[in-house]
């Protein structure tokens, strides 16, 4: 860390050459990319920029004592940041981040080098925009998968512009065609499922991502003394309209980041410990 005496001059991020769609295959690797060694000091600061401060992250007794942790741990927050500013600057100026997705496997402490290793997932282009999503793993000096990465970005965005397929009845671009043929036409959307979305009359069943009950990520258990997985699952779904839960994941670890509520006991369990669900399907 700088002196405190020392003035620090400010980091301008500054972007990569410039990539392109076709610059890039399905199953190539990039560059790896160092960070590291983390620092507490990394950590601190990190809790200063983005206003969590779980004490797991800077506090050595809290984490050792309370949690049972051998250290404090590097916030899974602050990894997410340094990756996506790495895909960033891998899409260029040119460029868009367009989403991502992770999965945290494993802790990293302070003392740790993360490399990031880089492979083309997909490439795909949908309505005149080029997309490319990016595998990234971010291993440590121990060799252990600490996370998982999914960056999409799309390398040219084709803003407004519409494809029209002809159709059997001579429709050219330039030529609306039908409404019933236009709405077949449309590009597929994926559904975003509202945690708190009621059920739909009739309907079979529905996959819930990381469901929530009021504001809070909902805990693994239904009450204190236990009543893990399926209790918890069936209860929530009973408030969403459905009859059962005929299928939930967990989400291990998640309480220090995403405080949980115990359904059963209106409580909320916010330490590393609790266990919340990734994912619950709720049926009639």
């Amino acid at each position: 860390p700088p002196e405190p005496d020392q003035t620090v001059p400010r980091a301008v991020h500054a972007a990569g050459s410039q990539r392109h769609f076709e610059d890039v295959s399905v199953g190539m690797e990039l560059e790896p990319v160092i960070k590291g060694p983390l620092t507490t000091t990394h950590l601190v600061r990190w809790a200063a920029a983005n206003g969590n401060y779980a004490r797991i992250h800077w506090d050595l007794p809290f984490a050792q004592i309370h949690q049972g942790l051998s250290n404090v741990v590097v916030n899974g927050s602050l990894k997410n940041q340094y990756l996506g500013q790495l895909m960033i600057k891998l899409a260029g100026a040119e460029g868009w981040f367009r989403r991502f997705y992770v999965e945290h496997r494993g802790m990293d402490y302070p003392g740790d080098t993360i490399t990031a290793r880089r492979r083309v997932l997909e490439k795909y282009e949908r309505r005149g925009s080029k997309f490319v999503t990016f595998r990234v793993e971010a291993i440590n000096q121990r060799g252990e998968k600490a996370a998982e990465y999914d960056y999409t970005c799309i390398f040219e965005y084709a803003q407004g512009k519409r494809e029209v397929p002809a159709t059997g009845s001579g429709a050219t671009p330039e030529t609306p065609a039908p409404a019933a043929t236009a709405a077949q036409t449309q590009p597929k959307l994926e559904p975003v499922l509202l945690p708190e979305t009621q059920a739909v009359a009739g309907l079979a069943s529905q996959t819930f991502a990381y469901p929530v009950h009021q504001v809070y990520r909902l805990n693994y258990c239904l009450t204190s003394n236990g009543d893990c997985g399926a209790p918890a699952a069936q209860a929530w779904c009973e408030t969403q309209g459905f009859g059962k839960a005929s299928a939930w994941t967990i989400d291990e670890n998640i309480g220090a980041l995403f405080p949980t509520v115990v359904l059963g006991e209106d409580r909320i369990c916010a330490r590393f410990i609790c266990d919340g669900f990734r994912e619950i399907t709720c049926a009639n």
